[in-house]
C-alpha cells in the first residue's frame, strides 16, 4: 500500500434530536509537503500539538469552504484512511457532495488479519501500536464553540495514528496471505451508492421486514409504504425517525392498519404527526409489494433455508482457513442472493477471490 499520499480522516457530530447529523468537527492528517489540504487559519480550529512528518488537522464545518477537501475526497490518487469509514463519509457526503475514492477502512483490513469483525479504534491502536487512547470525550457537544481544550487534544489522536495502524495492518495482511482479498475488497467502497440516500420508497431495506410480516403479503406492503411514509416526514421535518412512529409501533400498524386517530395513537404513532399519517391512510392501505419483495416471494424459503443451513459450515471453515472474519467471507444475505443468482456475474461470490475459493465449495453442498 503506498502511503506517499494519503489523508486519513475521522469526524465528530451531534446526533440525537434530527434527521440530519450535524457534523461539528473534521479532523484530518497528510504528509508534510504534499498540500494535500489547503485551509486558511480562519477555517481551521487551533491546537498544541505538530508531528514532524504529518500535517494535522482540526477544520471547522462552520467556517470551512468545502472544495478543498471535496476534491482530495474524489481524487482517485490519494488514499482516505478511515476507521469504520461509513458513517463518516456519508456524513461528509452531506456536507460537501463528494463521492470518495480509493479507501482504505481500518475495520475492514482488521477483520482480514484475524482480528475479527467490528473491532473499535481505541482496542485496534492498542492491539497494533501498544497505544492506549482515552475516551473521555464521546458524548461531547462537538457543535458548541469554543471547543474545550480537552475536546480538540482528543480530537487529533485518531487520525495522527491512523497512518502507522494502516502499515502495521498492510503487513500483517501480507503475512497472512489475505492482503490481496483485502486490497479487492476495499474497491466495493467506492460504489457511489454506498454514499447517497435511498430513496424513501426502498428505506426498507435498511430494515428488513420480520419472518412475521412476510407471511402476510399485504402487511409486508403496508410496512414498507409506512417505512416510507415515516422516511419522508423525517427528512421533511430533521426530526429522528422515533419521533414519528418505533420501528415496533410501524409493524403494529402494518399487521393491522389503524384507520382512526385514536386507533394511530394506540399503534403508537405520535400525535404531532396524526394529520400526516390520516392523509396517507388510502395509499397506504393500497400500497403493492415492491418488485425485490414480490420476487423473493416466489422462491422456496424453506430450501434457501436448508441450504443456508449447509453453507454457514462451510464459510466458517473458509473464514478461519483464510483468517477473514466470517462475515466478510459471505453473510446470509450474500449467501441468500447467490443462492437465487447462482450464475450471475455480479455476485460478489461469483467474482474474485470468492469465486476461487468460496463458490466451488457452495456448488457442492447444493
Amino acid at each position: 500500500m503506498n502511503l506517499d499520499k494519503y489523508l486519513a480522516l475521522d469526524t465528530e457530530f451531534v446526533w440525537n434530536r434530527t434527521y440530519y447529523a450535524k457534523l461539528g468537527l473534521i479532523q484530518a492528517a497528510f504528509p508534510k509537503g504534499t498540500n494535500i489540504l489547503n485551509y486558511s487559519l480562519a477555517e481551521l480550529i487551533p491546537f498544541g500539538r505538530t508531528s514532524e512528518s504529518q500535517e494535522l488537522l482540526l477544520i471547522d464545518p462552520f467556517e470551512a469552504f468545502i472544495e478543498p477537501l471535496a476534491n482530495a475526497l474524489e481524487d482517485s490518487s490519494i488514499v482516505k484512511l478511515l476507521h469504520a469509514s461509513m458513517q463518516d463519509l456519508q456524513h461528509l457526503n452531506e456536507w460537501c457532495g463528494a463521492l470518495p475514492k480509493n479507501i482504505f477502512d481500518t475495520s475492514v483490513a482488521a477483520a482480514y488479519c484475524g482480528f475479527g469483525a467490528n473491532i473499535s479504534l481505541q482496542k485496534l491502536f492498542k492491539e497494533l501500536l501498544d497505544v492506549e487512547l482515552p475516551k473521555t470525550e464521546t458524548q461531547s457537544d462537538w457543535c458548541q464553540r469554543p471547543l474545550t481544550e480537552e475536546q480538540v487534544e482528543y480530537a487529533i489522536d485518531d487520525v495522527a495514528l491512523l497512518p502507522s495502524a494502516v502499515k502495521e495492518l498492510c503487513k500483517r495482511s501480507q503475512e497472512l496471505g489475505t492482503f490481496e482479498f483485502l486490497v479487492e475488497d476495499l474497491k466495493l467502497l467506492d460504489e457511489p451508492d454506498l454514499y447517497i440516500e435511498l430513496p424513501t420508497e426502498q428505506i426498507w431495506k435498511k430494515f428488513s421486514p420480520s419472518s412475521k410480516l412476510l407471511k402476510d403479503r399485504k402487511a409486508t406492503a403496508r410496512y414498507c409504504a409506512l417505512m416510507a411514509w415515516r422516511e419522508e416526514l423525517a427528512r421533511k421535518y430533521d426530526v429522528p425517525r422515533v419521533r414519528i412512529a418505533e420501528n415496533g409501533a410501524i409493524v403494529a400498524a402494518s399487521l393491522h392498519l389503524p384507520k382512526t386517530e385514536s386507533a394511530a395513537i394506540n399503534a403508537g404513532i405520535k400525535h404531532r404527526y396524526l394529520g400526516d399519517y390520516m392523509a396517507s391512510i388510502s395509499e397506504i392501505a393500497g400500497a403493492e409489494l415492491p418488485e425485490e419483495l414480490a420476487k423473493a416471494e416466489q422462491q422456496d424459503g424453506f430450501a434457501i433455508e436448508k441450504f443456508i443451513k449447509y453453507a454457514r459450515p462451510i464459510v466458517d471453515a473458509l473464514s478461519e482457513e483464510l483468517h477473514i472474519a466470517s462475515q466478510y467471507v459471505a453473510s446470509k444475505r450474500d449467501l441468500t442472493a447467490w443462492f437465487s443468482e447462482k450464475d450471475s456475474s455480479a455476485n460478489k461470490i461469483n467474482c474474485g477471490w470468492r469465486a476461487e475459493h468460496l463458490r466451488p465449495k457452495l456448488l457442492r453442498c447444493l
